[in-house]
């Protein structure tokens, strides 16, 4: 896309690489189809770039996604030694997300400044499947306790969902919400006009 696109290069680019994105592609293929040449594909793009704790699923990194799936590719075919790598590299994640992150009032975690909501949601998420898939209770509670907090379970009773009760964002600098007439997002209308 960057490079179709020149002028979004210095922000829209994948600081990533593609590897992931394959990865996941074929992972998605394979359990769609069955098709054992999408599997083969999936574990290589897997073996070439596993996750490595400290991010998340997002836009520009599907491994952590892969992961999941690679788990269940492995369970469904019997590869014990694959799905204990897959396992490994989850519980890597999700140990660094639940124990080592900075965190805001000491209950969600704060992975980035830029829309770091996004992250912690995306990380509960991962958390509740990994309970629904291993029975951790101690993820269920994690998964929980970050999305309670984002909407207003929280010592501020602030949720952070645009429009979700009095106390919540009400002008976030976001153009979908803002709803400008023209094309500014910094005046015309003054408040937001979709909350």
């Amino acid at each position: 896309y960057a490079n179709s696109v020149p002028l979004v290069s210095s922000f829209y680019r994948s600081f990533n690489g593609f590897v992931d994105e394959m990865g996941w592609a074929a992972a998605w293929n394979y359990l769609a189809t069955k098709e054992s040449r999408y599997r083969n594909d999936a574990i290589q793009y897997y073996a070439e770039k596993p996750p490595q704790a400290g991010w998340v699923l997002s836009w520009d990194d599907k491994s952590y996604g892969l992961s999941f799936l690679i788990y269940d590719i492995a369970k469904m075919s019997g590869d014990q030694g694959l799905m204990a790598q897959a396992q490994a590299n989850i519980d890597a994640d999700r140990n660094f997300w639940m124990y080592s992150i900075p965190k805001l009032d000491d209950a969600v975690g704060i992975l980035d400044k830029w829309g770091s909501l996004r992250y912690a949601a995306t990380s509960s998420f991962l958390s509740l499947i990994w309970s629904k898939r291993t029975g951790s209770q101690e993820n269920l509670q994690f998964g929980k306790g970050q999305i309670d907090y984002i909407l207003g379970g929280n010592p501020h009773g602030f949720s952070f969902i645009v429009g979700n009760g009095p106390r919540s964002p009400q002008n976030p600098h976001h153009r979908g919400a803002h709803g400008p007439y023209g094309n500014t997002i910094m005046s015309n209308p003054v408040k937001t006009r979709h909350v």
